[in-house]
């Protein structure tokens, strides 16, 4: 998103001090620990954070479980971009929307989007939502944040206007569950940030 571009430094600097959603990022990091090898160790977890920005905090609380994870990133802001790969210069991670992204030509086990989704329109989170379901492994889980009520609204971040978009949680539940994932949680965390945590039950 180029508007992005605009306030990358002041919007990296900001949110480097924040803490909100990490522990929904942990919750979901414990969730794939269950999954575990003959031997008895984790097996190693590939994760997407999509709108992964600078990395910090989110990519970064995936990088430092105590499971094995692969992490894997993308960012519609090359100067987020260029500012993950400053953070974290041995993880993969591509410009691209995620509207036209290969995904790394693999599939994952769980993909994270923390304030990204509800600033695509809502045919393009309809989208989005359709390719990453397409890209989950079986069981594999999807957790985003976005507003619980349907709703279009206009604001600004650092003199710089964003727009966002909400389809609302039963819209949110439909869409998700007509491409194969069941919602587990919805939640507000302290920041008032609503999250919805699915699951892939179904390939389609």
């Amino acid at each position: 998103m180029e508007n992005y571009n605009l306030i990358a430094h002041n919007y990296a600097n900001e949110r480097s001090r924040s803490r909100i959603g990490l522990e929904e990022v942990r919750n979901l990091l414990d969730r794939l620990t269950t999954n575990r090898l003959p031997n008895g160790l984790p097996e190693g977890a590939s994760v997407l954070d999509v709108g992964c920005g600078p990395g910090i905090p989110i990519s970064e609380c995936i990088l430092q479980h105590s499971a094995e994870v692969r992490l894997f990133g993308v960012d519609s802001s090359q100067e987020m971009v260029k500012l993950f790969r400053a953070n974290f210069p041995d993880v993969p991670v591509q410009h691209a929307s995620i509207l036209d992204f290969d995904f790394f030509g693999r599939k994952f086990d769980a993909v994270i989007s923390w304030g990204m989704m509800f600033h695509l329109s809502v045919e393009e989170q309809i989208r989005a939502i359709r390719s990453i379901a397409s890209v989950l492994k079986p069981g594999g889980y999807f957790l985003f944040s976005s507003g619980n009520e349907a709703e279009t609204q206009h604001g600004m971040m650092y003199d710089v206007e964003f727009s966002y978009f909400s389809l609302g949680a039963e819209s949110y539940r439909s869409v998700l569950q007509a491409n194969g994932l069941t919602v587990l949680d919805e939640h507000f965390d302290e920041g008032e940030n609503y999250y919805y945590l699915a699951q892939l039950v179904r390939e389609m």
